[in-house]
């Protein structure tokens, strides 16, 4: 995955957050979790081999980032740690799962309209009946493709959709968690799938269409 650089105002604010989580203010650290569980969420899916651990990872990298915190030197620099723990624990579930001779479950397709709004991207899925052999790996394949463009997207865009196409999240959920207006929530939604598109266009065609 490419590194971001952060804008020292994102930085800033990390830096405020995680002083404040060491000094015993627990909303803090809800605010970095708000922040940042739709990236994670998107790592953990792109890193793992099971869509089910997904969830499990991310919680338990807020979990062990809360108790290691005070070993971060650079409070500002609490985005990039995060994203670290995040991808050792998803590549430690994955070997696990070799280990185990376990395959993992396809992660989620990008796709539907959960909140009923419009706009998403189109659903991937095969025209009818069960799909083919070729048509599972082209779907994986088109996973994969979706899940590493939403992890390359600017935080505020990666954000919103993982938590559209991610986790599933309805757009009363999504406002409830980032403290957005509608308005504000649908113009960086179109956004992100202004820029999920332009990145997939190359190997997804589905997504060619504005």
């Amino acid at each position: 995955m490419a590194t971001e650089e952060v804008a020292p105002s994102t930085g800033a604010e990390d830096a405020g957050l995680v002083r404040r989580t060491l000094a015993g203010d627990r909303t803090a650290f809800e605010e970095l979790i708000r922040r940042y569980m739709g990236a994670v969420f998107a790592i953990a899916l792109r890193e793992a081999p099971a869509a089910s651990d997904a969830e499990d990872i991310a919680q338990e990298c807020f979990v062990r980032a809360f108790h290691s915190l005070s070993s971060l030197e650079e409070p500002a620099a609490f985005r990039g740690w995060l994203k670290r723990i995040a991808v050792n624990l998803s590549r430690d579930a994955a070997r696990n799962r070799i280990r185990r001779g376990e395959l993992g479950a396809a992660a989620p397709t990008a796709g539907g309209d959960p909140g009923g709004e419009g706009g998403d991207l189109v659903a991937i899925q095969p025209a009818s009946g069960d799909p083919s052999a070729s048509q599972k790996v082209r779907l994986e394949e088109t996973r994969r493709e979706i899940l590493d463009a939403i992890a390359a997207l600017p935080e505020d865009y990666s954000q919103v959709a993982a938590m559209r196409y991610v986790e599933n999240l309805d757009y009363g959920e999504m406002e409830r968690r980032l403290r957005i207006s509608r308005e504000a929530l649908r113009k960086r939604l179109h956004r992100a799938n202004l820029m999920l598109r332009k990145a997939l266009r190359r190997v997804c065609p589905e997504f060619a269409e504005e």
